[in-house]
């Protein structure tokens, strides 16, 4: 659900500024599902839902006396001030499917992969709270996408100047899953999770609840031609190859994958495919 919050100082500034004009962002005609994490609020001041719990960890995970939020600031200023130097293009890259899978095969090592993985989520405006190269997994806080608010006229005007009076409705975040490939390559995986604000109330009372949203994989895709381009593929090849990874998979091959097999009270999941793939797999359904 969209929502709007106005004010009296809103409208006033909508009423003189009208006339403005302001023009959109061109973005791809590939992406069915677009992100903008960019305008979003960062840090302290972004309002997390009071229904989404926040994440408990080990404190295995923590790492001398620097926090992660710290890390998150510093990442991203130095990647969007330029403090990190030109890194050279990867090429080579490509996404495989299995089914309804999907993920991005890079050459090099997981060791140098992981870095340039975390420099990705800095530019989008996602700050991590899970970063552990140890196990090869990186988790994104819930982040509001600011392309899902409709682009109006009153919305482009008043946005402007009181960009917050808008809000989407809408949290996301992302798993990045970081795996040893075959022949020096690295996999890196990506899942997706959305929720958004419901009125479980009535329209003279509202209650609003946040629900998790049915699966959207075109937001996985998009990410993944995303994270290419910045890795150093050209953006129209990557926008053809993830496109090309979106095609439906025969029905037959889907089925095909796998079975589940019972013996007596027993009952365990066929896959055919090979052990690394299978648990890849597995280990991706799971994040979602």
């Amino acid at each position: 659900m969209n929502q709007v919050r106005t004010s009296a100082i809103a409208v006033a500034i909508a009423a003189t500024a009208i006339t403005g004009c302001s023009t959109l962002q061109e973005l791809s005609p590939f992406e069915s599902k677009r992100v903008e994490y960019k305008a979003a609020q960062s840090g302290p001041a972004l309002e997390i839902p009071p229904d989404l719990t926040a994440p408990k960890f080990d404190d295995r995970y923590k790492a001398g006396t620097a926090t992660l939020s710290g890390v998150n600031a510093a990442n991203r200023s130095a990647i969007l001030s330029g403090a990190g130097g030109v890194l050279p293009a990867v090429s080579g890259m490509k996404i495989e499917r299995a089914g309804t899978e999907r993920w991005l095969v890079v050459p090099g090592t997981a060791e140098a992969t992981f870095p340039r993985v975390r420099e990705f989520w800095a530019t989008m405006n996602m700050n991590l709270v899970l970063d552990d190269s140890r196990i090869g997994l990186m988790e994104t806080d819930w982040q509001e996408n600011r392309a899902r608010i409709p682009q109006d006229i009153i919305r482009r005007t008043i946005g402007k100047v009181l960009d917050s009076v808008y809000s989407s409705g809408t949290r996301d975040k992302y798993r990045t899953r970081i795996e040893r490939g075959s022949n020096s390559t690295t996999e890196i995986y990506i899942s997706h999770r959305g929720m958004e604000e419901n009125n479980v109330g009535t329209s003279s009372s509202p209650i609003f609840r946040w629900d998790f949203r049915k699966p959207e994989p075109e937001y996985e895709a998009e990410i993944l031609n995303r994270m290419m381009q910045f890795l150093g593929a050209p953006r129209e090849e990557a926008s053809q190859i993830v496109k090309a990874a979106l095609a439906p998979a025969a029905v037959a091959a889907r089925l095909d994958q796998s079975q589940i097999v019972t013996a007596g009270n027993v009952s365990t999941l066929a896959i055919n495919d090979s052990f690394d793939r299978s648990w890849r797999r597995v280990g991706l359904a799971l994040d979602r």
